[in-house]
């Protein structure tokens, strides 16, 4: 669980690779959550070391945004949820330009104890190279000359797709932490 944790903290300050590609005009995601302790809290530093069930660690800096860091305490146990979602659609010509477009928003929580909300959104318009339905994939070419190969989790997804299209291809991620106070 704490390297899903880890994992989340890297993807927020990365900028995310292309992920499958799902469904024309269509959204799947994959939710997942992670629980763990707080063991430490180095306020100057703006610190914060998380433990596992397990005994695993993972530090985490704390933006210095995030204002009721003070209100943690030793103990505390944190829920971290994320969610994600890949879709993609047709561009129509002229209709999206090409390229990549990034945001990442956060918030935090008005609640009794603290908590935040990260969004992360890309976008990246891609070329389709090749479509191969008998392995349910398909090689894309983004930005830069980048050449992938994508699976597609449903093949009859490729139905209409072929080399030559541009797809806007949007990767979301959503990263809920709440803060639970053991009695």
């Amino acid at each position: 669980m704490i390297r899903l944790v880890r994992n989340i903290a890297i993807t927020i300050v990365c900028t995310i690779a292309a992920r499958p590609v799902i469904a024309q005009e269509a959204v799947a995601r994959t939710v997942a959550t992670a629980t763990a302790t707080i063991a430490r809290i180095d306020a100057r530093e703006r610190f914060l070391l998380l433990r596992d069930d397990d005994g695993s660690e993972v530090g985490l800096f704390v933006p210095a945004d995030f204002s009721r860091m003070n209100e943690l305490r030793i103990g505390d146990a944190v829920i971290v949820t994320v969610d994600e979602s890949v879709a993609y659609r047709r561009s129509r010509s002229g209709l999206f330009a090409a390229g990549t477009s990034e945001s990442v928003d956060a918030t935090e929580s008005a609640t009794e104890l603290p908590g935040v909300t990260v969004s992360h959104r890309l976008t990246e318009t891609v070329t389709v190279e090749a479509v191969d339905r008998d392995e349910a994939s398909i090689t894309v070419t983004g930005l830069g000359g980048r050449r992938v190969a994508h699976p597609v989790d449903i093949a009859s997804d490729l139905d209409g797709v072929g080399p030559g299209d541009r797809l806007d291809i949007t990767y979301t991620e959503t990263l809920l932490a709440t803060i639970v106070r053991p009695r």
